[in-house]
């Protein structure tokens, strides 16, 4: 996620995520790309009744860096999609354009955005938050 567009409010140990998060997956294999998706999460039901959607992209641009791909945390280089419908920001934003990188920290795999509870996460990042008192 580096220069990535992500429609959301502030997010902060203290405030909950309110919006929509966007994810791009890109499956590489060697230095080919088998499959690009694009993943909404939101906050709310706003997809046809659902807080998730995902779609395939078929038109892109992509340039891989040639690092070692056995080591996936070497893996970046630039990026532009076409989307099948609009992005969000305005009328006819369909074109996403920029920069990715591997970061092996943490990898968000389909059905863990699928599934992943948003009003229970922020319940749970309030929990942690503040100080404790010794009693």
């Amino acid at each position: 996620n580096d220069n990535s567009r992500v429609l959301m409010g502030r997010l902060n140990p203290v405030e909950s995520f309110s919006g929509q998060m966007k994810f791009i997956t890109f499956n590489l294999k060697d230095s080919l790309v088998s499959k690009i998706q694009f993943l909404s999460k939101s906050s709310k039901v706003e997809y046809e009744e659902s807080d998730f959607k995902y779609s395939d992209i078929s038109r892109y641009q992509i340039s891989i860096s040639t690092f070692d791909f056995a080591v996936a945390s070497q893996v970046f280089g630039t990026y532009k999609l076409v989307l099948d419908e609009e992005f969000g920001y305005f009328d006819n934003d369909t074109i996403v354009k920029g920069t990715f990188k591997c970061i092996n920290s943490r990898i968000q795999k389909f059905k863990e955005i699928q599934e992943w509870n948003i009003p229970e996460w922020n319940k749970k990042k309030k929990e942690k938050w503040g100080i404790q008192l010794n009693k």
